[in-house]
């Protein structure tokens, strides 16, 4: 079975940290990110696999800001990883970072 697109996403988030703990660089925030939507997509996750789908989005508009700071680290990432490679080697990957780490185009959660 393939993984859900913000399962990816965090396990990328996830290489990100190791990689930049071995090089010595604070990624403390970053971290504290990863975990807070770690906990926040269990928690919808389960209400959602219960069939409560509308506490589910009711968890999701009320931990908002949580969502919003994670995409943001995404979209850090991408565009650092962009810069590093350029245009030409992430182009195949935009899309899907995009489809993968935006809310609302996949559908509810």
């Amino acid at each position: 079975m393939r993984s859900l697109p913000r399962e990816r996403a965090m396990r990328l988030v996830e290489k990100v940290i190791s990689r930049a703990n071995e090089t010595g660089r604070d990624v403390s925030e970053l971290q504290e990110r990863l975990n807070a939507f770690r906990a926040l997509y269990e928690q919808v996750k389960g209400l959602a696999d219960q069939g409560n789908y509308t506490a589910a989005l009711g968890l999701i508009e009320e931990n908002r800001q949580t969502v919003k700071e994670f995409y943001k680290a995404l979209r850090f990432i991408h565009d650092k990883l962009r810069k590093r490679l350029g245009p030409r080697k992430v182009k195949g990957h935009t899309l899907r970072l995009h489809w993968a780490f935006s809310p609302g185009l996949r559908g509810s959660w």
